[in-house]
């Protein structure tokens, strides 16, 4: 189930400007990611409004950095050297 009201970019778009502006996006590098990665690829079955929730985390299978086990996808780290 998708939200067809607002586009998977602009919904992007909003997180990471709130994520910025808690302050949690320290980094040119941070900002750019949250800007970059379709969190809805990651969750597909999940509404996008869910999938770009910048204060939810969820629990994803796949082998994306995981090797195949679960990982929890949230979107405010922040620690840059």
């Amino acid at each position: 189930m998708h939200n067809t009201t607002t586009s998977p970019e602009e919904l992007r778009a909003a997180m990471a400007e709130k994520v910025r502006k808690a302050g949690h996006a320290q980094c040119s590098e941070v900002e750019r990611v949250l800007h970059d990665i379709p969190r809805q690829e990651f969750v597909p079955d999940a509404d996008l409004a869910v999938a770009y929730d910048c204060w939810r985390s969820m629990t994803i299978r796949g082998t994306w950095r995981t090797g195949g086990s679960a990982t929890t996808a949230g979107c405010a780290a922040s620690h840059c050297s």
